[in-house]
């Protein structure tokens, strides 16, 4: 089971990537928050070079196709991310990003060592965590639904649940989880992060039509975020 559970998430997962990068190439923006991705890129390429017990034996081919979904977010991020920060020159712009990776390249191994994770579970998931935690904030900054959609949250939704049962349920005792507190504290908040960041998503999408429904009809509409 912990199997079937680690693949349904990791499928959801890819489907959600390749959405968000058809978005962001169509909204001309990126789609996953900054610090969450490049901590993605961290993860992955270290599970692609195999510095990770395998959690199942696909898993590590799966990252080296992770790598490769997350180079062409990351290109995404460095054409499209200055128009997002206009308060910072592009120079400094992407010295933040080099310093977040480089940041993240240490912070993880650091992480993965203290907690003796073998698996890399808290630093995985702690990651998907930081980056449900990051959409909503991106969202208020940006004011906008560009690069985002409810579909692609959705799919987020399913993988947090599907890792969710599988690392507090079914994972093996040979992963070497001896307290398993900080991981259902994880798990539990990026499956509760990721509804709100759902029901913000949906709350615009119904204000916006709202929004249409009264100007075609002349009838005055409420107040509400343009998106």
């Amino acid at each position: 089971m912990f199997a079937t559970f680690i693949l349904i998430g990791a499928s959801t997962f890819a489907v959600s990537y390749v959405l968000t990068v058809r978005q962001g190439f169509r909204d001309r923006t990126f789609g996953v928050p900054l610090v969450a991705l490049c901590a993605f890129i961290v993860w992955d390429v270290r599970n692609a070079l195999g510095l990770y017990q395998p959690w199942i034996p696909m898993l590590g081919a799966v990252s080296s196709l992770y790598v490769v979904g997350h180079a062409v977010l990351l290109g995404q991020l460095l054409v499209y991310g200055p128009r997002e920060f206009p308060k910072l020159s592009k120079p400094t712009f992407y010295g933040l990003v080099a310093a977040t990776i480089g940041f993240a390249a240490f912070a993880v191994p650091a992480l993965d060592h203290a907690l003796g994770d073998a698996w890399g579970v808290h630093t995985a998931e702690g990651t998907w965590l930081i980056a449900m935690a990051s959409y909503p904030m991106m969202l208020y900054s940006r004011g906008t639904t560009r690069g985002l959609s409810v579909p692609i949250s959705v799919l987020h939704l399913l993988t947090s649940v599907a890792a969710s049962i599988a690392l507090l349920y079914y994972l093996p005792a040979s992963a070497g989880v001896t307290s398993p507190t900080l991981l259902r504290f994880i798990c539990l908040g990026m499956t509760a992060a990721n509804l709100i960041y759902l029901g913000v998503l949906l709350w615009l999408r119904g204000a916006s039509l709202r929004n249409v429904h009264g100007a075609l009809s002349g009838t005055p509409a409420a107040s509400s975020p343009v998106v």
